[in-house]
């Protein structure tokens, strides 16, 4: 596996949250801030797997990475929104869980993302649009189509 200062893939990211190896995850996070979101994320996922250690490490990201600025919640609800489209669809390797998709979708939600960014219908409209029959009532219940 090529060391996490490359930009490691999906594939190597899941590999590390299902196993609950954490650390390499958490050192994504750098000063600049580039990685704090993609931590967020695959800590969010080891979190789903189980792994209670990993909250912990979430809420430490949230406290004092870039992310403890995201006041308006712009950016977990983006990470939320995008798992929750993936625990769908089976998107970024990880497998089909509609319970965790609306937990995901509805925290999306609940912090008001996307509707709370310019571009947000759009959004919603493309990931709907990517969805096949059985997956889209649960989606359309937490974000309902435009009348």
């Amino acid at each position: 596996m090529p060391s996490m200062r490359d930009q490691p893939t999906a594939q190597q990211l899941l590999t590390l949250a299902r196993a609950g190896d954490l650390e390499p995850i958490l050192h994504l996070c750098d000063l600049d801030g580039h990685g704090d979101l993609l931590a967020y994320k695959w800590l969010t996922v080891a979190a789903d797997f189980g792994h209670d250690d990993a909250d912990d490490l979430i809420d430490d990201v949230l406290q004092v990475t870039s992310l403890r600025y995201d006041d308006d919640s712009s950016l977990t609800g983006e990470v939320h929104f995008e798992l929750g489209v993936a625990y769908l669809t089976g998107g970024d390797g990880l497998p089909v869980d509609p319970e965790l998709a609306r937990r995901h979708l509805t925290a999306a939600a609940d912090a008001r993302y996307p509707a709370g960014i310019q571009g947000g219908d759009e959004l919603v409209e493309a990931a709907r649009a990517a969805l096949t029959g059985g997956d889209r009532p649960l989606f359309d219940a937490i974000y309902p189509p435009a009348t």
